[in-house]
């Protein structure tokens, strides 16, 4: 969690009771806990939305290219030409056998 040691929770944990006090230690952890609890509950809120916007992005472009590729399907494919030339034969200037 954020990097902190055993002995560097422990040495916040004796500054906080210097300076805090005993008496009001546990309501001010228990409203420290409180506001982690909210700032925790906003960023689940705030992840849910990217997450709606990246799922709807990409079935937007999805969508796009599904429309691209079925217009392309609907196209008449393209015809050869109607009549082509025959081809002439080849004549060789070889001697008959």
């Amino acid at each position: 969690m954020f990097g902190i040691d055993s002995s560097e929770l422990l040495v916040i944990a004796v500054a906080a009771l210097i300076f805090i006090g005993p008496k009001e230690l546990p309501g001010t952890l228990r409203t420290l806990g409180r506001a982690i609890a909210k700032v925790r509950a906003h960023m689940r809120h705030f992840t849910g939305g990217l997450e709606t916007m990246i799922r709807e992005a990409e079935l937007a472009e999805m969508d796009a290219k599904w429309r691209a590729e079925m217009a392309a399907a609907e196209r008449p494919a393209p015809r050869p030409p109607a009549s082509t030339p025959a081809a002439e034969p080849v004549v060789t200037d070889r001697p008959a056998p």
